[in-house]
């Protein structure tokens, strides 16, 4: 998805529409943004009072419980992510991938504690 046009730039095309300094498709013309842009931008102007675009939502929340991952990986501190996968899915019933598993892992900010290897 391509980044929102600065603020400056929207703030400048509706003083520009504000001062009536040509029509719509001029002032798109000269600021180099599509008609419907200045459209969209006078609207939320007019409705909504803002001139700058919206934030970003941030996208679905996990539906996996972070609760569980960090109770499996203190119970063993060496767990596999593939098995902290399978626990997961033996303790609340919901499939979860490996992938999943270690998002989950990086956003609790989870150390792996290495097993010992053999002395020879």
């Amino acid at each position: 998805m391509p980044a929102p046009y600065s603020p400056d730039l929207r703030r400048r095309v509706l003083y520009a529409c504000a001062m009536v300094a040509g029509s719509r498709a001029e002032i798109a013309r000269r600021f180099q943004v599509s008609e419907r842009s200045v459209y969209l931008w006078l609207q939320q102007e007019r409705d909504e009072g803002r001139t700058e675009a919206k934030r970003h939502a941030g996208g679905l929340a996990s539906r996996f419980e972070a609760a569980v991952v960090q109770a499996i990986h203190h119970d063993q501190p060496d767990v596999t992510l593939a098995e902290c996968a399978a626990q997961y899915e033996a303790r609340t019933s919901v499939p979860i991938s490996v992938s999943s598993v270690e998002r989950l892992v990086q956003a609790l900010d989870l150390r792996r504690k290495k097993k010992d290897a053999p002395r020879r």
